[in-house]
């Protein structure tokens, strides 16, 4: 059995879109190889990346599976020394874009650089969408085991009814990263406060800052929540929304809770950005909204409230549907295993 380490240079623990998509794939993989993990933790890179590498020295693994930009430090020191050694790559973005407003430029060169090293090096490559795919192969090249691994899902993919109430709740469950476009969802909901029958649950943030997050009477925040509650707060609304600001950050990543919404059977309503557009369209499970704006993620609020109960549960069980042909455990590991099987013939 092939030797595996993941690298994780992040807080494996931490409730958000890459820590629980590792979670997954080393859960899937752990099933046909003997996997190690080293996380962060709370460490700082430099400390982390000194870890790493004795752990990995230490474990003389086949294979070495890496998350995100940092990951690559380790990863190429011990290629270095090891070059037979197999790598996967997983880019869950483009750190130049990412970091834009959180390092100088000196930093994101360096970050630049890793991704690029980390592409050219590696013996597979998993992206987050197929606009990643296609933007990286157009700036750098395509390789040949290039794959796009859409987000799966934790638990189980079954539908529930809608609740029965007076009122339509909207649902965000993700965190306040600034592409995610909380902001416009704000707005939105200043302009839905008078209309007594639409209300709010946000999820999965910290929202103390009230100057971003203001107190209103249609906004129900829950705040962080355990993992095992996530699917419960998503069949707890009747609509959910993903309203991800356009440009290069959202096209070069996928929202997890993308799959989360639809694995839990409810409508989206989302912008047209990254593979969204294309999943919402395909899956016919909600409404596209080709130019976010804060009115115009209202009047498609209003508008799936007006809809008939049996339209918007057609919805939702279409939802489900997209949702086990493409995030499923049973079809996650048949990519996943692919990549590895792929590794052979490299």
């Amino acid at each position: 059995m092939r030797k595996v380490i993941f690298i994780c240079p992040f807080d494996i623990n931490q409730l958000t879109g890459t820590p629980i998509r590792a979670k997954t794939v080393i859960e899937c993989v752990s099933n046909f190889c003997d996997t190690s993990v080293i996380s962060a933790g709370n460490a700082k890179f430099g400390q982390f990346s000194l870890k790493a590498i004795k752990q990995i020295r230490l474990l003389k693994p086949d294979i070495i599976h890496g998350f995100s930009t940092i990951s690559i430090i380790p990863i190429m020191l011990y290629k270095l020394i090891n070059p037979r050694t197999k790598i996967i790559f997983e880019m869950h973005g483009w750190s130049w874009f990412e970091t834009k407003d959180q390092l100088g430029i000196w930093k994101r060169i360096i970050f630049l650089l890793l991704d690029i090293v980390g592409y050219i090096f590696a013996n597979g490559v998993i992206v987050m969408s197929y606009t990643q795919k296609d933007y990286i192969s157009k700036i750098l090249y395509s390789k040949k085991n290039l794959n796009v691994i859409w987000g799966p899902v934790d638990f189980p993919i079954l539908f529930e009814k809608l609740q029965a109430r007076k009122y339509l709740l909207v649902g965000y469950q993700g965190n306040s990263s600034w592409w995610q476009g909380l902001g416009i969802l704000m707005e939105t909901a200043k302009i839905l406060e008078g209309v007594p029958y639409i209300k709010f649950q946000l999820a999965g943030f910290d929202h103390s800052d009230k100057s971003k997050f203001p107190n209103t009477s249609n906004i129900i925040y829950k705040g962080k929540f355990q993992r095992e509650d996530a699917s419960k707060l998503i069949k707890n609304c009747d609509v959910m929304v993903s309203p991800r600001l356009a440009g290069k950050v959202s096209d070069l990543q996928y929202p997890q809770k993308l799959s989360e919404y639809l694995a839990a059977g409810r409508p989206v309503i989302g912008s047209s950005v990254s593979d969204q557009r294309v999943i919402l369209e395909q899956s016919k499970a909600g409404f596209v909204l080709k130019d976010l704006s804060a009115q115009k993620l209202a009047e498609a609020i209003e508008k799936f409230s007006k809809l008939p109960k049996e339209e918007k549960t057609e919805l939702g069980k279409n939802a489900i549907k997209f949702a086990e042909r493409n995030f499923s455990p049973t079809v996650f590991n048949q990519k996943l295993k692919a990549v590895y099987n792929q590794l052979n013939q490299s």
